[in-house]
């Protein structure tokens, strides 16, 4: 796993006011040792707006949703906004 992308959910959890503390690292750094892709996780939670790591669901759309490709956004129209 990146650690850019657990650095991720260290800043997107203090910015909530939820500090991680250490034996929650601890625990969740296992959790994700478990995992078959612990960054579509991370990325799943901070898209949702979820406090907590849950298991990657298993349709499409979610995993679609979940992934940093963001290169969709290049392709919509200006005026959208």
């Amino acid at each position: 796993m990146s650690i850019d992308v657990w650095k991720n959910w260290i800043d997107y959890r203090n910015s909530l006011g939820k500090k991680l503390q250490p034996q929650s690292w601890v625990k969740q750094s296992q959790m994700l040792e478990t995992q078959e892709n612990p960054e579509l996780m991370i990325n799943q939670s901070i898209m949702n707006g979820w406090q907590g790591l849950f298991p990657i669901k298993n349709n499409i759309a979610a995993r679609n949703h979940a992934t940093d490709d963001t290169s969709w956004i290049n392709n919509l129209d200006g005026e959208m906004f």
